[in-house]
């Protein structure tokens, strides 16, 4: 039988289905292999890793399946003001060697936004910067965009 969903093989086994296929599993499972060829991994470890996974992913009841955990990465837009960043081209800027963020989008005043904005795009006061990072990385990107000594208590 082909299911669809791997909660599905316990109805289909006491419906009288002989052996229970889920195609995705299958796929993902052939190029997780193929991969660990081509790293040089040995034949037998990786139909041992295999065998491991079936069992995994056939004896899991749906109790034991846990939520995953929350990504740490944020994303969050920032208007630009007249702090570090303002008047500088990406590439000029560094932004994402200096705060670890990276620029998805710049939302022009006009309207106008640049998904996925080259090294060559200039940030303009009034832009909208939408970024992506850590929580810590997303404050130091914001700290840099307020005006020298106005971030912080501390003068940044």
């Amino acid at each position: 039988a082909r299911s669809t969903h791997a909660l599905q093989r316990g109805e289909m086994l006491e419906a009288g289905a002989t052996e229970v296929i889920q195609p995705e599993f299958e796929a993902a499972i052939t190029l997780l292999r193929h991969g660990l060829e081509q790293l040089g991994i040995p034949h037998e470890e990786i139909k041992a890793y295999m065998e491991q996974q079936r069992g995994i992913q056939f004896t899991q009841s749906i109790s034991s399946l846990q939520p995953p955990a929350p990504h740490p990465l944020r994303t969050k837009s920032v208007r630009i003001g007249s702090g570090h960043w303002v008047d500088m081209s990406l590439r000029r800027s560094r932004i994402r060697e200096r705060t670890g963020v990276s620029v998805l989008s710049v939302r022009r005043a006009d309207g106008f936004e640049v998904v996925n904005p080259g090294a060559d795009v200039i940030l303009r006061g009034g832009d909208e910067v939408t970024v992506i990072g850590l929580p810590e990385q997303i404050a130091l990107f914001e700290e840099l965009n307020v005006p020298h000594g106005l971030g912080s208590a501390d003068g940044l």
